[in-house]
């Protein structure tokens, strides 16, 4: 969940998101992994002055998951607030 919020806004390459979430790099790759699989996020390779990049974007199937669950966050700390 926390890798489809942290690209809810932009692509980012793999060390700018392992550094926002403080993972482990080998979890993060089993995760963009999945997610890839699932058709969540995928992997553009951009050219730079100092080579080749990976950024991990979200795709549409993505793009729609975020929505829901800051949505659904949303609520839940609303009814949180109720109780």
């Amino acid at each position: 969940i926390d890798i489809i919020i942290v690209l809810k806004d932009t692509p980012l390459a793999f060390n700018e998101i392992q550094s926002r979430l403080k993972i482990y790099s080998d979890t993060l790759s089993r995760r963009l992994k999945e997610l890839e699989e699932f058709g969540i996020i995928e992997a553009s390779i951009t050219q730079e002055k100092k080579g080749k990049r990976v950024r991990y974007g979200l795709t549409v199937k993505g793009n729609k998951i975020a929505i829901l669950l800051i949505e659904g966050m949303k609520i839940l700390n609303t009814a949180e607030k109720l109780l």
